[in-house]
């Protein structure tokens, strides 16, 4: 079944948005309210913080085995050169339409306005445009789909079905800060990855971007990381990239690996379970100006300024402590720098 196919059979609700960008979807059963506040205190903003680093390699191979994202990745930036500056340049916007406040409707208009003029011709000679609806939602369905596996398999927390719900209901109201039509979107979350896993079964294709990307992983010979200094990557290269490739590859989905014959062995998948249990058993110590993007760090910074004062017993709090400790450390060193 094809993407249009799909569409054409799935059932017959629809997201719409009023003059003042309410969600609402309307159907057979009539119009109910749907979307919800996201940001810091949110779900989504528990869980979109620098695990993103872990799901996002394959979050990003996903966006490239859709056909016209990837031939505008690999027409209009520089991703086979140096993949890592599309990542740079981008996920601070991303971060900001989640952490930015009240401003985060006014960045999720300026990410979508860099899109635009990206359109071309893709290396089969099929016509593409960033700011396509589909291509457009499948890279921010890619965003959600990391963001949940943050939670499922980076987490010691687990969803319950209702949080599921209510992170697919906040992710509503991320892609309506966008601006981008809302009339193919799943109205939730279990008809979102019906769609999702539809579209890797039968949209999805191996791009000469994704195949550079997926070859790299598999090959360990990825770039040398940004923070990373030139002097010490030769050194540090082998169990860096050797990680970074499990990680690439075992975050694909089952079926995509699968259906693109993308080896994952059973050393590979241990090695996975056995990464993904060091950040689960560790993640609680991170303190928060280390586990958030500094954009998203700025943003439960103001979030936490406009609560009322901790009471003791809460200042107590392990998380507290380490949030407290790591901030004094960090004032101190800018102090003497």
């Amino acid at each position: 079944m094809s993407l249009e196919q799909y569409q054409a059979t799935s059932d017959n609700r629809e997201i719409i948005r009023d003059s003042e960008h309410r969600l609402f979807v309307v159907g057979d059963m009539g119009r109910r309210a749907i979307g919800s506040d996201v940001g810091p205190s949110s779900l989504i903003g528990r869980y979109f913080d620098n695990r993103t680093a872990f799901t996002g390699l394959p979050g990003g191979e996903l966006q490239l085995m859709w056909p016209g994202l990837g031939a505008g990745v690999a027409d209009h930036s520089d991703f086979f050169e140096d993949p890592w500056d599309r990542i740079e340049r981008s996920l601070p916007w991303i971060y900001g339409v989640v952490f930015d406040g009240k401003k985060a409707g006014e960045t999720g208009k300026t990410v979508r306005s860099f899109h635009t003029g990206i359109h071309g011709t893709d290396h089969k000679g099929r016509g593409y445009n960033a700011l396509d609806p589909d291509t457009f939602w499948w890279a921010h369905a890619t965003f959600f789909d990391m963001t949940v596996r943050n939670a499922d398999e980076f987490s010691h927390n687990t969803l319950s079905s209702a949080d599921r719900a209510k992170m697919y209901d906040e992710s509503l109201t991320w892609y309506e800060r966008y601006g981008m039509p809302m009339k193919n979107v799943p109205t939730d979350y279990w008809s979102f990855y019906d769609k999702f896993n539809n579209i890797c079964d039968n949209v999805l294709e191996m791009t000469p971007a994704a195949e550079q990307a997926i070859g790299k992983a598999l090959s360990q010979d990825g770039e040398r990381l940004p923070m990373i200094p030139k002097e010490i990557w030769p050194i540090i290269k082998p169990p860096v990239a050797n990680t970074l490739g499990c990680l690439a590859i075992g975050g694909l989905p089952e079926r995509v690996r699968k259906r693109f014959d993308i080896p994952f062995s059973a050393i590979d998948k241990a090695q996975y379970d056995l990464f993904a249990l060091a950040v689960r058993t560790n993640w609680w110590m991170v303190p928060d100006r280390l586990r958030y993007h500094p954009r998203a760090y700025a943003g439960v910074r103001r979030e936490r300024g406009r609560r009322q004062s901790k009471s003791l017993l809460q200042q107590l709090h392990p998380r507290s402590v380490i949030n407290n400790s790591a901030n004094i450390a960090s004032d101190i060193y800018n102090s003497i720098r």
